[in-house]
């Protein structure tokens, strides 16, 4: 007889490793049957994007863990300690831990849950099963039953149209900078279009003129420039526990004016410091009349073509109208993520769910982008009484600090973990 598992968590990234953490802490690892599943060798967090000097934009104590449990043995500094490096991390008078550091630092927890981590296998279907009792998983290499499934695999990409002509191997996004630009050489003489006004874009635009010091790069921006990042005490509210429910319970027209209000907080908006080493570098460049790095602010990419060889990229300047046709060899896109909902830039439901569209069970306000998840995170289907889970891809329904930041993660977790028990309990 085929075994039914209590649960099966899709991805083992920082949103799982935590969940795996809680359920250690609270003696339910022997307790419960389970595994995760995730189609990469590790669980290195932003594998594509360890620039060299890049930080996490986040306080070391909003770790995986302990904002629920300050003494775990799973925290960022206890994680120093037992790599002897403690000491000399404070000596560095980093206010933010290292990106490297802190990738590290999640691989370092993950490691000790690789009893119940299947690593390289990729989930490639789930039904549920006719009896109604649970869910089929299907992977590359197995079919699992379990009573849950707690998907954690990241929002998907945001690609805007208009770059679908630009061939795989010239179109770069954050979740293969570093592998695409590993295979070039430094020396030769590319031309590389940056697409975005975030972080991210601003972290590739610094580092492409860096690397490359023979090549052309330009930042498309839509914007007039690149903006600061509110780091306000005020703003940084959204990202505490309590505004997770006020954010849950408001109306979307209150959502939508409260996103617009706090994006910046997260999104569209830059580090001042990375802001600054750009700038510097411009004025540097321009002491030799070298203008090989430029902003091209204000513009609107019309449309994109490949002839074989070059990418074009046609523009508008949205100040006055003109139109710039330029080529390209490369192209990185920063556009962000889908989040879910109904609008063009967002998907429903994750890929893996989303043939269960017509059976979700709207029990919330059916005229709300998101309510048909709970407020402990869960999506029902007609035919089974047992819910998914949705792992840190909630940020349209319960706010900002969901899907995007690392200051909620414990907090979120601790409430799918106590959902998760009581459902067992059933």
């Amino acid at each position: 007889m085929t075994q039914i598992l209590d649960f099966i968590g899709i991805g083992f990234g920082p949103a799982n490793i935590a969940l795996a953490i809680q359920l250690q802490e609270n003696n339910l690892e022997d307790k419960l049957k389970y595994l995760f599943i995730d189609n990469n060798k590790d669980s290195l967090w932003q594998r594509e994007m360890l620039i060299s000097g890049t930080d996490i934009q986040n306080v070391p104590v909003r770790d995986l863990i302990t904002p629920i449990n300050p003494r775990s043995y799973y925290s960022f500094i206890n994680y120093l300690h037992k790599n002897d490096r403690y000491f000399k991390y404070y000596g560095t008078g980093l206010a933010y831990p290292l990106r490297q550091d802190y990738a590290m630092y999640i691989n370092w927890c993950a490691s000790h849950f690789k009893h119940i981590v299947h690593y390289q296998e990729t989930v490639i279907n789930i039904d549920i099963a006719e009896c109604g009792s649970h869910y089929i998983v299907q992977t590359n290499l197995a079919t699992y039953c379990t009573k849950i499934v707690i998907m954690a695999t990241g929002r998907s990409l945001f690609v805007p149209e208009v770059f679908n002509n630009i061939p795989e191997n010239k179109l770069i996004t954050i979740n293969n900078f570093i592998s695409k630009i590993s295979e070039l050489h430094r020396e030769l003489e590319y031309k590389f279009a940056v697409v975005g006004a975030s972080q991210s874009a601003a972290e590739i635009f610094l580092k492409l003129a860096d690397t490359f010091y023979n090549s052309n790069v330009h930042s498309y921006i839509r914007k007039f420039s690149f903006v600061v990042r509110d780091s306000s005490p005020f703003s940084y509210e959204v990202f505490l526990p309590e505004f997770i429910d006020e954010y849950y319970k408001a109306d979307d027209k209150t959502k939508i004016s409260l996103n617009n209000h706090l994006r910046r907080t997260n999104y569209s908006s830059a580090d001042i410091e990375v802001l600054d080493k750009i700038n510097i570098k411009m004025y540097e460049e321009s002491l030799s009349n070298n203008y090989r790095i430029e902003i091209k602010r204000n513009s609107e990419i019309l449309e994109t073509s490949y002839n074989g060889k070059n990418i074009t990229i046609k523009s508008r300047n949205t100040v006055n109208n003109s139109i710039h046709v330029l080529d390209y060899d490369f192209v990185i896109v920063c556009t962000g993520f889908r989040d879910l909902g109904k609008n063009e830039d967002k998907e429903y439901l994750p890929p893996l769910l989303e043939k269960f569209a017509s059976k979700l069970v709207l029990n919330y306000d059916k005229e709300s982008m998101t309510r048909y998840i709970s407020e402990d995170y869960e999506l029902y289907f007609d035919g089974i009484n047992k819910p998914v889970y949705l792992n840190g891809l909630c940020e349209t329904s319960h706010g900002m600090g969901d899907a995007g930041s690392f200051g909620l993660i414990s907090i979120r977790v601790n409430k799918i973990m106590n959902s998760l028990i009581n459902h067992l309990k059933q």
